[in-house]
């Protein structure tokens, strides 16, 4: 596994600590929207001034996706999101910030 980010990165959502994270047998799709309401992740875009905002790749996923569930507590959101592409089988996951300022936030898996 690598992990590839900036050396001066500080202040990253990858290292913001999630209390606790359960997805019950949902879609990748469906937990990757979940993601979005751990209250740790929110109260960082927030303080941040950041918004999430997705761009739609490729077709959407096959109505035959696996379920998985996943419960995790005292974890960074890098572990998290490790834990979470290994339920489904995925090779990858991807945080990228955009903006004129940094503004935009986009989490892929």
């Amino acid at each position: 596994m690598y992990d590839v980010y900036p050396k001066s990165n500080s202040d990253s959502i990858l290292d913001v600590k999630i209390h606790e994270f359960i997805a019950k047998k949902l879609s990748s799709k469906n937990t990757a929207d979940l993601v979005g309401q751990i209250p740790e992740i929110k109260e960082w875009l927030i303080t941040r001034s950041v918004s999430r905002r997705e761009f739609q790749i490729g077709p959407s996923a096959p109505s035959s996706e696996k379920l998985a569930t996943v419960a995790l507590n005292n974890v960074s959101f890098r572990t998290l999101l490790n834990t979470v592409i290994r339920q489904f089988g995925i090779v990858d996951w991807v945080v990228v910030r955009y903006g004129e300022n940094q503004e935009y936030i986009g989490i892929y898996f």
